[in-house]
């Protein structure tokens, strides 16, 4: 694979307004978030891939899916404040798609992803400073990036889920100017692994998840300076396992979701705690996968995923949200919407905070964005049209 970053000077077009009525935030001063206007959220036809809140600010980023032949992907941010979404296209141009952010402070995020250069995939990433998007130089070479995590303005740290035999884990450091590639955990560059998601508490604890050589549960943790093997399933063969997010509130605890299983997919969890992974079960569906999880504290977590196959009317994809309380995860029902929906990415910012994010598909076969808001009790729609 190729990379190409588009070096491009931000656009300074304030974005359309969206409110929110019940939705709002704890009103602050803050820069507007700048790009290119774009249609109001209920003439969008895209897809919100990753989510990162802040108290009074959340950012959601993804793409735009353009219906014109030839059809291509554009990349999309969303950012709620003050009870409104305000939608902008950041510089990258067709072809360019945000599959994760990560927001250390009010105003300021990275969000990696992907772009296409000919036949080919390279990495894709960019930062939101003093309200404008800019394209960040990444290494030649730079694999699509699946996640991203920062603990502050001048240190994140990205994960790419490589799948070619010949490659290995692949982590990018960001010290604020520049990413640098960073060596995988030894052993990885025997076989076939990926790395899905990273979440680090400093600069000096991280822990990274996804597949290993044989489609079993990995895991590796960061110290500071190299990567070591928390969590190997490869001898474990038989299974498609993998991780697909993990949340790390503290350096002692962690929660990792993804999905198990071959033709029909269950959902999976795992803790960390004590210093080592533990398995620990999920409601029963009858089929189903998490995306992504977001934890405030080893006894607040929110997951979010689909349940159903869709392979016909009577097991349509459902959107689904799991709530962990420091022993064992319990579902949260929402409303069915649409055709069919799905929840790809949930940021919380307090226990009683978070919001999720995916795509709906609507009667007339639209799809849209989807946004839904847990507030510590329940779920409530912040958008979702008919």
């Amino acid at each position: 694979m190729t990379c190409r970053v588009a070096l491009r000077q931000p656009h300074r077009r304030l974005g359309v307004a969206i409110t929110v009525a019940a939705a709002a935030l704890v009103p602050l001063a803050q820069p507007a978030v700048a790009g290119t206007l774009v249609a109001p959220l209920t003439q969008l036809t895209g897809v919100m891939r990753g989510i990162s809140c802040v108290p009074g600010q959340c950012v959601a980023v993804g793409s735009e899916l353009s219906q014109a032949a030839p059809k291509s992907d554009e990349p999309q941010a969303w950012t709620l404040s003050h009870g409104k979404w305000d939608a902008v296209v950041p510089p990258g141009g067709p072809l360019a798609s945000l599959t994760s952010v990560s927001c250390p402070q009010l105003g300021t995020c990275i969000a990696v992803g992907f772009i296409k250069d000919g036949a080919n995939y390279g990495g894709f990433a960019e930062q939101l400073l003093g309200g404008d998007w800019h394209a960040t130089p990444l290494p030649a070479g730079t694999p699509i990036l699946s996640s991203v995590s920062c603990v502050s303005t001048t240190w994140c740290m990205a994960v790419s889920s490589v799948t070619e035999v010949s490659d290995a884990d692949l982590a990018l450091e960001w010290n604020g100017t520049s990413w640098l590639q960073v060596a995988p955990a030894p052993g990885t560059l025997e076989g076939q692994y990926g790395l899905g998601a990273v979440s680090c508490v400093s600069s000096t604890f991280c822990m990274a998840v996804g597949f290993s050589s044989t489609w079993g549960l990995l895991a590796d943790a960061w110290n500071g300076s190299s990567w070591s093997n928390s969590l190997d399933e490869s001898g474990n063969a038989g299974g498609v396992d993998f991780l697909s997010a993990v949340s790390c509130p503290t350096a002692a605890f962690c929660a990792a979701v993804g999905s198990t299983g071959g033709i029909a997919t269950f959902s999976v969890a795992a803790v960390w705690r004590g210093g080592s992974w533990t398995r620990v079960s999920t409601p029963g569906e009858s089929s189903g996968y998490l995306n992504d999880v977001s934890c405030t504290s080893a006894a607040s977590c929110i997951a979010v995923g689909t349940s159903g196959t869709g392979l016909d009317a009577s097991a349509p994809l459902r959107a689904t949200v799991l709530q962990w309380q420091g022993t064992a995860w319990t579902s949260i029902r929402g409303a069915a919407l649409g055709k069919q929906s799905s929840l790809s990415a949930v940021g919380c910012s307090q226990a009683s905070w978070c919001a999720a994010v995916g795509a709906i598909t609507t009667n007339a076969g639209t799809t849209v964005p989807l946004v839904e808001r847990w507030n510590g009790a329940s779920l409530a729609r912040m958008f979702a049209p008919q």
